[in-house]
């Protein structure tokens, strides 16, 4: 009797031990889910419809797949000619992936998901810049903030192509000071991510 009780009490101290050396690991998975439920839940719903350039994105995408030319009769662009000035790329050829498994159909899911998953990896990437400039907890309570910034749901869950950019930065800024900071090899998916950054909003061209 002893020695069962004696085990019984060791276990909730393990566990109650366990939960404090992993308390940070275990608080950004609850964050990350809690933000990706809040832009994933009824994403294909909610906004309602398509806003213009959402739907101009998406016709570029359904043209490419089925004839691989957009809108205007070119063939794989870097740059749209839409709206008689222009409009970002990769949002559109992000779509095609998911339209293998719709047979090539367009719908407000397949247009917003590639907005929504690059939205939710920069839940993450501010963590992890967070907790390279600063430490844990700050990194943490910064995931914590956007992952509930009413701006940032807001543009995970619409397939306007500009909205990106923001968060293509975010990891590519993640990437780079981890890169400055410890080794070299983290400046090439830094590279990558700011090369990417430039089809998805001309502005960044600037920076």
């Amino acid at each position: 009797m002893d020695i069962g009780k004696q085990k019984g009490c060791k276990r909730p101290m393990t566990l109650k031990k366990t939960i404090e050396q992993h308390k940070y690991t275990i608080l950004f998975f609850l964050i990350l889910i809690f933000g990706s439920l809040l832009r994933l839940v009824q994403l294909g719903n909610v906004p309602g419809g398509y806003q213009m350039d959402e739907a101009y994105g998406a016709f570029n995408a359904y043209s490419l797949f089925h004839s691989g030319i957009d809108s205007t009769g070119h063939s794989y662009p870097v740059y749209f000619e839409s709206w008689g000035g222009g409009q970002n790329a990769l949002n559109s050829y992000l779509m095609l992936p998911f339209m293998v498994f719709t047979g090539g159909k367009i719908t407000p899911l397949v247009v917003r998901l590639p907005q929504v998953i690059v939205a939710i990896l920069s839940l993450a990437a501010v963590y992890f810049l967070m907790k390279e400039i600063v430490d844990k907890s700050t990194g943490l309570w910064a995931m914590l903030l956007l992952s509930v910034c009413p701006w940032h749901i807001m543009m995970s869950r619409w397939g306007l192509e500009s909205n990106l950019a923001p968060n293509l930065f975010l990891i590519a800024l993640f990437f780079l000071i981890k890169g400055l900071k410890e080794k070299r090899k983290w400046l090439i998916p830094a590279a990558f991510c700011f090369g990417v950054s430039l089809y998805v909003y001309a502005v960044l061209w600037l920076f």
